[in-house]
């Protein structure tokens, strides 16, 4: 193949290929990989060759570049197996909403529904690190499979408790008001504890339109979050005690749960982005 015919496979010019073959320059990493597509070898091919007409630094860029190629290969092994963790995450997800929308029968809609979400939240938490793309040694993964242990532990207990008022078996007043006014509090305060420690924009947290597009967003967001989290559980039990409206009280709650750290993430997210424009127009 001419110096012509490459360079046209590889939408370069020609000097660059008389470049690469006199050493003059390198091709990067990507280059190589099209490189060894358009000659039909392999990389390490590419490389070897390249050793004994190219000096030490040429050699070592090379290996380089081939390091780098492995790696960006491997992220792309482990986004695609992600994406199937994903898929069937969220095929679990759908099928759950079809089966509460579908069967009419309160507790085969309660065991299917519960199956489906508990089989979605365990292989959430089975790969958390392909998903997160964390490694077992980093910190973060350990606050994400807290966060996910203690969904599952609310879910199964918000199930065991509809089981129990939903079939009499038990005596419980106010149709599970104090059991589920408990699950709320424990949401909240848990989420004040942790949500400081979430890490940026990973599967779990206040994935907000603006919070997941600036870390500094997201990290004040979950901070607020983390301070207004227990005054909002306090004010919550109170008002779920003394105001007869439970599901009124809780809407409520919910909105000003998520509200404040959404808003004021929100106020500065704006300004810092419409903040240059302003300055640069002035």
């Amino acid at each position: 193949m001419s110096q012509e015919e490459l360079a046209t496979a590889l939408h370069v010019v020609r000097q660059t290929v008389s470049k690469w073959e006199k050493g003059l320059s390198v091709p990067d990493a990507h280059m190589v990989l099209q490189m060894a597509q358009v000659l039909e070898v392999s990389v390490n091919e590419i490389l070897e060759s390249q050793k004994q007409p190219s000096g030490k630094e040429l050699v070592q860029e090379l290996e380089r570049a081939k390091e780098r190629i492995a790696m960006e290969e491997q992220e792309a092994r482990r986004r695609s197996r992600a994406a199937q963790k994903q898929g069937l995450i969220l095929s679990l997800s759908i099928f759950a909403l079809i089966a509460a929308l579908t069967f009419r029968h309160p507790f085969i809609t309660l065991v299917l529904v519960s199956v489906l979400t508990l089989s979605s939240v365990i292989i959430l938490y089975r790969n958390l690190p392909l998903l997160s793309g964390l490694t077992a040694q980093d910190s973060q993964l350990g606050v994400l499979k807290a966060v996910t242990i203690f969904n599952i532990v609310i879910f199964a207990i918000s199930i065991l408790g509809a089981v129990v008022i939903g079939c009499d078996l038990l005596p419980v007043q106010d149709d599970g008001r104090i059991l589920a006014m408990v699950l709320m509090d424990s949401v909240m305060i848990f989420s004040g504890i942790i949500s400081p420690k979430l890490p940026y924009t990973r599967h779990t947290g206040l994935r907000l339109p603006w919070t997941v597009l600036d870390q500094d967003t997201w990290n004040l967001a979950h901070r607020t979050l983390g301070i207004t989290a227990l005054p909002t559980a306090i004010l919550y039990t109170a008002a779920a005690l003394t105001v007869d409206d439970f599901k009124a009280v809780t809407l409520y709650a919910v909105i000003l749960w998520v509200g404040v750290p959404a808003l004021i993430s929100y106020i500065y997210y704006y300004r810092k982005v419409h903040a240059p424009d302003q300055a640069s127009s002035k």
